[in-house]
């Protein structure tokens, strides 16, 4: 690498605290004597040397590390402005703002987004069933609009199962947590961010989860369930002398095969005519133990 002169630029340094985290930046210049491909320059100015490492910790403040490093092109194109950020996580009630902490120490940080959703129905708020004047339901069921209670919380941990999380992403709580009953919240984000500190390697983690209130009425008894219609175009009428299954085609009343699905009655029988839709709900979800996230 063919590099003459790295300088810092003085009037790029800066520094910023804040709510327990501090920030710094650097910048340099870097000269290139023009041996080295154009494309390869901008690259090779952000390990020229001189220039901080990635991860590599200030020195003057130790307990700031290098989280980022990046190269552009100045004037000409042989000189470089290469630009290093620091970040580290000081003890913000402390009288001595160079004081470390461990991020994993720092209390989770929760907030509460809304999240909507829209949902077949079947069923009025009061249980009755949603019907057209002459109390038949409706060949495409109604929808409405729910609202899921939402949280998210960030905290830094000191390792990051990527087994674990796989398993909790989509699943539901398999007993009472954070007030709700089982089987009513679901885990939609379990990720993390790697920090580099003082203390050694961090996960900065996001956890993200729906929570639906029970008895919400409409028809609908789990909260979580995969909901269809019971509908189709054959009836089962239990099982054969030989053991096997008595499917049989719906016809009309000419005995011809009906070409539509019809509503059937959550036996497998066809639904009476006037009878209230039946809808099916089965249980999808993975159910987990979240007392192991350790959130409370």
């Amino acid at each position: 690498m063919a590099v003459v002169d790295v300088k810092p630029d003085w009037h790029g340094f800066h520094s910023e605290t804040s709510c327990g985290k501090r920030t710094g930046q650097a910048v340099y210049t870097v000269l290139f004597d023009g041996n080295d491909k154009p494309e390869a320059m901008c690259f090779l100015a952000q390990t020229a040397p001189g220039i901080p490492r990635l991860n590599s910790s200030n020195p003057v403040n130790r307990w700031l590390y290098v989280t980022n490093v990046s190269a552009r092109v100045m004037e000409g194109p042989l000189l470089y402005e290469v630009t290093v950020n620091y970040e580290a996580f000081t003890c913000e009630n402390s009288s001595n703002a160079e004081e470390p902490v461990d991020p994993s120490t720092i209390p989770p940080a929760w907030s509460y987004p809304q999240a909507v959703y829209t949902k077949l129905i079947d069923r009025d708020r009061d249980g009755n069933p949603i019907t057209n004047s002459a109390g038949c339901s409706f060949d495409n069921p109604p929808t409405d609009e729910f609202h899921d209670h939402a949280a998210r919380v960030v905290l830094y941990r000191a390792s990051y199962p990527e087994l674990l999380a796989w398993e909790f992403r989509g699943a539901v709580n398999e007993s009472a947590w954070r007030g709700f009953p089982a089987e009513h919240v679901l885990c939609t984000v379990y990720t993390a961010d790697e920090l580099y500190t003082p203390f050694g390697l961090r996960y900065r983690t996001t956890f993200e989860f729906l929570m639906r209130m029970p008895n919400s009425g409409y028809g609908i008894t789990k909260p979580w369930a995969f909901r269809y219609l019971d509908e189709g175009y054959e009836e089962n009428f239990g099982v054969k002398d030989d053991g096997t299954p008595d499917i049989r085609p719906i016809m009309d009343d000419n005995g011809v095969k009906l070409t539509s699905p019809q509503k059937l009655d959550g036996a497998g029988r066809k639904l009476a005519s006037g009878a209230a839709a039946v809808f099916i709900e089965r249980n999808i979800k993975r159910k987990m133990d979240f007392a192991v996230l350790g959130l409370g």
